[in-house]
């Protein structure tokens, strides 16, 4: 494995889902961990954060985790995630949403009656940050775009002096948010696409705050990405479902997310 690599933890859409027709493509939320610059890096804590724990090595002493957005899907896998009940330092970046920091959005959702133990009961040294344009996480250089979805949302890019990765969930397409985009993952090795529905679908589903596989892959066309993968599948599409439009893409450099699946850089 490349000293840089993605592993797709959380590739599910809106809620997880369970059962033998999801065995493939998952059924967890929102999750992907980064190895860049010797970084641990996870974007999202949906329900894919779970099984975060088996990214991590002994030498990782930090730990990053950049949300998107504080929509329950990429949140709750916060709740159960073992390492921040251990010593790594985890750094949590969330920009202000509703008029509340990251620290307070979590708080709102682990709190009483919703959940037992709040974000204070962690025993990892926790620190909180409120992302801007770009900041560094170690050599790793970390720029945001404003996405397009109700409550707002943040595009998150990755790069070193060789590779980057873009990851665009929770987004829906527009003439202006498309040119946006495709200038902001520019030359990418990597984009990581909400591909929630199908052009078809998303005629009744204007202002839900996703987008398509199909425009998933004109943009990658656009910005010129080495790879694409769509994710955020929609939570009752069977992977027999997501199979036969995988197939129908018909390009090596497309695929649509395995929970589990490594990719190299």
């Amino acid at each position: 494995m490349s000293d840089t690599f993605v592993k797709l933890l959380g590739t599910r859409g809106s809620i997880p889902v369970s059962g033998a027709e999801y065995s493939i493509y998952g059924g967890a939320t929102s999750c992907v961990f980064v190895r860049m610059c010797g970084e641990a890096i996870f974007l999202d804590a949906g329900s894919g954060l779970f099984a975060g724990k088996a990214c991590l090595t002994p030498e990782d002493k930090r730990l990053s985790i950049l949300i998107s957005h504080p929509h329950i899907d990429h949140l709750l896998g916060l709740t159960m995630f073992a390492p921040r009940f251990g010593d790594v330092q985890t750094d949590i970046y969330g920009k202000v949403r509703s008029g509340l920091t990251i620290r307070e959005q979590l708080s709102r959702l682990m709190s009483l009656p919703l959940w037992p133990v709040s974000p204070d009961s962690f025993g990892a040294d926790t620190r909180y940050f409120e992302p801007g344009e770009s900041f560094a996480i170690g050599g790793v250089e970390v720029t945001t775009l404003e996405s397009n979805h109700p409550g707002g949302s943040t595009i998150y890019r990755l790069s070193n002096a060789e590779k980057s990765v873009v990851y665009c969930s929770d987004y829906e397409h527009t003439e202006l948010h498309s040119d946006a985009l495709a200038e902001f993952a520019a030359d990418c090795n990597l984009l990581i696409y909400d591909a929630q529905f199908s052009d078809e679908e998303y005629e009744s589903r204007k202002g839900w705050g996703h987008s398509t596989w199909n425009e998933g892959i004109r943009t990658a066309e656009r910005c010129g990405a080495k790879r694409l993968v769509l994710f955020h599948h929609a939570p009752l599409r069977s992977d027999s479902e997501l199979s036969q439009i995988e197939a129908s893409a018909g390009s090596g450099t497309i695929s649509f997310g395995k929970c589990g699946e490594e990719i190299a850089l």
